[in-house]
């Protein structure tokens, strides 16, 4: 294969790696031999800075162990957190429930007030009704009946409908959240009751009273999405055991 001299320089100055050479042999007019490398030595020369750069070893990781915890709630917060599966919480759903009552029935109340403040100035004197279409007005206005006046009244009435609505928002997003698949309820549960084996038998993370929340399924949430019907996982796991081979294990 013959290639001018200049034409060789202007691969090897743009790095043409399909046009490097090994040996080159200088002459005028003469041809000279060219021998091609492989179209990947660009590749490979890459890797090997990269290695140099970036060594071969894995990045430090700190895991904490579920059992260098202490007994008691440092062990099941590192259970719990130990699987996204084991993040189970409770709603609070009947608390939630009565809370969001008491506050309708308060803001019922200031309602039934609020109306009845207006009927009553609708039937009075010229100043009470002009006070119904100007805000300014009734803000100003001096009560002389011992009532509080409406713009103290609505301003009550702001605060516990804000506070009413963001118990609402909390509950109605704790409500769209998924139970716990059964597989994970057991699995926690169990924890619970028996824990780690210790010195010959197993102990109890908690005690029994802290323990009680893990029972009452229906009032207990996942924070991982999806987990009602979390049939593959458990598909996988029984299939692993079935093949149960030393990688496997």
């Amino acid at each position: 294969m013959a290639v001018s001299s200049k034409g060789l320089a202007r691969d090897v100055e743009k790095g043409d790696p399909s046009n490097m050479v090994d040996d080159q042999e200088a002459s005028g007019g003469d041809c000279i031999t060219v021998t091609r490398r492989p179209w990947y030595d660009w590749l490979r020369m890459k890797t090997t800075i990269a290695q140099k750069i970036f060594p071969d070893q894995p990045p430090v990781n700190i895991i904490r162990k579920i059992e260098d915890c202490p007994l008691g709630y440092p062990r099941v917060a590192a259970f719990m957190d130990s699987d996204d599966n084991f993040m189970m919480y409770r709603r609070f759903g009947f608390l939630y429930s009565r809370i969001l009552l008491s506050k309708q029935d308060e803001l019922r109340e200031l309602e039934d007030t609020l109306d009845d403040m207006d009927k009553r100035d609708s039937l009075r004197d010229e100043h009470s009704r002009k006070c119904l279409m100007s805000r300014t007005k009734d803000f100003h206005r001096k009560t002389t009946d011992g009532r509080k006046p409406r713009s103290v009244l609505i301003q009550e009435i702001e605060k516990k409908l804000y506070e009413y609505g963001q118990i609402l928002l909390q509950n109605q997003q704790l409500v769209a959240m998924n139970h716990p698949s059964t597989r994970d309820h057991l699995s926690v549960q169990y924890f619970m009751e028996n824990g780690f084996e210790e010195n010959g038998k197993h102990m109890r993370p908690l005690i029994k009273a802290d323990t009680e929340f893990v029972y009452r399924a229906e009032d207990l949430i996942t924070l991982r999405p999806g987990r009602e019907s979390a049939w593959l996982d458990a598909f996988v796991e029984r299939l692993l055991k079935w093949i149960n081979c030393r990688p496997v294990r």
